[in-house]
């Protein structure tokens, strides 16, 4: 038990044993690596944390996941970026370099060597007036720069991964 602002809570690592109880492996494999992400993972606390929890349920599938957690948090920042890199390992694509930077500008996804750029826009980040004119300008500047830009929403990385691995397989032939 530990306390924030004088309120007692559980820690991060206890909760994760509580909600291996009732999540299946891949979204709590998610919850471990939005540990690394957010800095909080700690191997002795959640050691800690499952010598307390002996037979409860959930610490099986805890520990396998555990086992195949990386050493380094993973490179995207949001589950869409996630999704994406899965479509790319899926269609055996090349790697592209993540959240990296193009002269000032920080893009989501890049290809230098085809210049080529993937931007994964969310609605919740994406979806005001404000940011569909940044996001204009900035493939502006892009364009003027000879990078070919490609904006993919939520719907289609999960709806539509064929059309989209068909599309950069044909811009990454084209350099």
């Amino acid at each position: 038990m530990t306390k924030a602002e004088n309120i007692p809570c559980t820690t991060w690592a206890r909760t994760l044993v509580d909600l291996a109880a009732t999540m299946n492996e891949p979204r709590l494999r998610r919850a471990l690596e939005r540990t690394l992400e957010l800095r909080l993972f700690d191997s002795h606390a959640m050691d800690a944390a499952l010598k307390t929890s002996n037979g409860r349920r959930g610490t099986g599938p805890l520990r396998r996941v555990l086992a195949d957690l990386p050493d380094e948090a993973p490179p995207t920042r949001r589950e869409l970026e996630r999704r994406f890199l899965e479509l790319v390992r899926t269609a055996r694509l090349p790697y592209p370099v993540v959240n990296g930077r193009i002269g000032e500008l920080e893009v989501d996804f890049h290809w230098p060597e085809h210049r080529v750029v993937v931007e994964t826009d969310g609605k919740a980040t994406h979806g005001h007036v404000i940011a569909f004119h940044r996001d204009r300008d900035r493939d502006l500047t892009l364009d003027l720069a000879d990078w070919h830009v490609i904006r993919l929403t939520w719907r289609q990385v999960l709806d539509e991964p064929e059309r989209i691995a068909t599309t950069l397989r044909r811009r990454l032939r084209r350099r």
